[in-house]
């Protein structure tokens, strides 16, 4: 059995989010561990989750975009 790849979504699209987790979820290796809404909240959530391996996240978002 291989680890869990534990993952963070960061777009500004709820819909977005939700639907790429449900389609992780079809594979039982991804763990989405926090959904975000902007930059400056995906930060946040790697501050706060030491064990993070992929972060999704859009480029285009409102308070801090995916590039800076």
């Amino acid at each position: 059995m291989h680890p869990k790849i534990n993952l963070i979504l960061a777009d500004n699209q709820a819909l977005f989010r939700e639907s790429l987790r449900v389609f992780l979820k079809t594979n039982n290796r991804f763990e989405v561990i926090e959904e975000v809404a902007n930059g400056k909240m995906a930060l946040e959530a790697l501050k706060k989750n030491e064990n993070i391996h992929i972060l999704i996240m859009n480029v285009q978002m409102p308070v801090m975009d995916g590039l800076t």
